[in-house]
């Protein structure tokens, strides 16, 4: 990525393939480059008062620098209310903003300059057959999870009973899935993975999540949310 910046500059972004979150410094004119990955799959936040700005990837990050003032920012309870999660740039708290997917951010002199690199194509195309689509859904498919599969470990695959994971587990050849799934067998998922897993020939491994062991966790759960969800 460092060469890359040296050699394109912000032209490096449209090069990348997966998921990132990244701020170089940039040493020759005393600036900073920051991106986030198209489609948001790694967090960063950013915090801007009149003499600071920090970045990380949780907004507790901030807590411990002298100048970040924890403050609450009231105005996202209209929209945590209507949307049940926090939506658009803004936080839970006042001068905290995330970077919104597929954007990148310049800092000099005190001065924030955030741009777009990135955005979804929706342009309809009707000149192809139901079988045709289907075709490069799988081919585009298969070459995505190729890219995500190498390691020199074993690989997992997290498996409900949606159609999403469900394709995902049976065209990488993973070697275990797992499941999490509740006690009320009406909301649980778990039967589905199983069968799915014998399917396709792969261990699954579930957990069961009691109601009493949810809510013990719940706190230290939305702490690492740092918001709300």
């Amino acid at each position: 990525i460092l060469h890359g910046y040296e050699e394109y500059k912000d032209g490096l972004l449209n090069k990348l393939r997966g998921m990132f979150s990244f701020v170089i410094y940039d040493i020759k004119n005393n600036s900073l480059f920051g991106a986030r990955d198209f489609y948001g799959i790694k967090p960063m936040y950013y915090y801007k008062d009149k003499e600071s700005f920090m970045f990380g990837s949780e907004i507790k990050s901030f807590l411990g620098h002298p100048s970040f003032k924890k403050e609450l920012n009231r105005d996202m309870l209209k929209q945590y209310l209507t949307f049940q999660y926090s939506v658009g740039e803004d936080t839970f708290f006042k001068n905290v903003y995330k970077l919104r997917p597929g954007h990148y951010f310049k800092y000099k002199d005190g001065e924030l300059k955030i741009k777009k690199y990135y955005e979804i194509d929706l342009t309809s195309d009707d000149s192809k057959s139901l079988d045709e689509w289907k075709d490069i859904i799988r081919k585009e498919l298969n070459e995505s999870i190729k890219y995500h599969k190498i390691s020199d470990v074993e690989v997992g695959s997290f498996l409900s009973s949606g159609v999403d994971s469900s394709i995902v587990a049976t065209l990488s050849n993973v070697d275990k899935t797992f499941t999490v799934g509740y006690d009320n067998k009406k909301y649980s998922e778990i039967d589905y993975a199983k069968d799915l897993s014998e399917k396709i020939g792969v261990k699954n491994i579930s957990k069961k999540i009691t109601k009493e062991e949810y809510f013990e966790k719940f706190p230290m759960i939305q702490y690492y949310m740092d918001e709300p969800l």
